[in-house]
């Protein structure tokens, strides 16, 4: 066994130059699409992993057949490292650009379904009225991104369809919404009250979440009953899949709130299941975030927003209208 005392004040041996490279080559596979890709000569690049390997003492890629390259141990062990850095970098820059600009907080939130906007437009407009030092920059990420962009320090705080189970997250409770099937108002399930869970494995779910396979309603109602849809057709927007469902091409998924907007004459919704499937939207940050930091304070801002008093009970109510 060797026991080697690291020094805490010695300086890098790869500058931001070869970590853009580590993470390029590791990406594309391959030396001259990663050339390329940071606008270099190939024997540039490859002057440059030399260079990165002489300072390390070791090799970080080693070639296969043809012209791909793989990572080696070595580089697998700085490759999350060199991601990291180079995002923090350039979250750094853009907040400093902002701050240019007159802000002085910016706080990225997440939001896994463009259900949100609904509501988003609105709460901006309460931040940009009482809190017009934050500058908060959203993302639309499916799936489970957000709470994976949470953990690992890509975002600030998280809009999520259901609370977060991990202990170092705090959250807290912003609205309930059940799970509404939407349907062509011809179709035979449309006489019912509801429509069984079950009906979504011999038909299509027309859906504008991207993936089509992220859907958070989906994941709410079908995904616990191991029930998949027949396929996914990804419409890309509301207007789009009410026109698509409303022509018999598939049944669509959307919030009661959501799904009262598709209402039209050939579109209507229904309960899914006897017993309703419900998305139980929570607001997160890390529990590490300590009190009084911008993040902090949109959490708290964001869980107020849909509990003041003065407000309608439900939050989405108007809107579009």
């Amino acid at each position: 066994m060797g026991i080697f005392y690291e020094d805490a004040m010695s300086r890098c041996r790869l500058s931001l130059d070869h970590l853009e490279l580590l993470q390029a080559v590791a990406q594309t596979g391959s030396l001259a699409q990663s050339a390329n890709y940071l606008g270099l000569t190939q024997p540039a690049l490859s002057y440059r992993l030399r260079e990165a390997e002489r300072r390390l003492g070791v090799e970080l890629f080693s070639k296969e057949r043809g012209k791909r390259v793989t990572m080696t141990p070595a580089a697998q062990r700085l490759l999350p490292t060199a991601e990291l850095v180079l995002d923090q970098l350039t979250r750094a820059e853009s907040d400093v650009e902002r701050i240019a600009r007159g802000f002085q907080y910016t706080v990225r939130l997440a939001l896994p379904s463009r259900a949100c906007f609904l509501w988003l437009p609105r709460f901006l407009d309460f931040l940009q009225n009482n809190h017009s030092e934050l500058d908060v920059v959203f993302e639309l990420q499916a799936g489970p991104a957000p709470l994976e962009s949470l953990a690992r320090g890509k975002v600030d705080v998280a809009v999520l369809p259901a609370k977060p189970s991990a202990e170092h997250f705090e959250s807290r409770l912003l609205f309930s919404d059940e799970v509404m099937v939407v349907l062509p108002a011809g179709h035979t399930l449309a006489e019912a009250s509801f429509v069984a869970p079950g009906a979504f494995a011999e038909c299509a779910l027309i859906t504008d979440e991207t993936p089509a396979e992220a859907d958070v309603h989906a994941m709410a109602a079908l995904q616990p009953l191991g029930i998949a849809p027949m396929r996914y057709i990804q419409a890309g927007s509301p207007e789009t899949t009410a026109e698509l469902v409303g022509s018999g091409f598939g049944l669509g998924l959307a919030s009661r709130r959501f799904g009262s907007r598709w209402q039209r004459d050939n579109v209507v919704s229904r309960s899914i299941g006897a017993k309703a499937s419900k998305l139980a939207w929570h607001v997160a940050i890390r529990r590490s975030e300590a009190d009084g930091t911008p993040t902090e304070h949109l959490f708290e801002r964001l869980f107020y927003w849909f509990e003041r008093k003065d407000a309608p009970r439900d939050p989405l109510r108007d809107v579009g209208s």
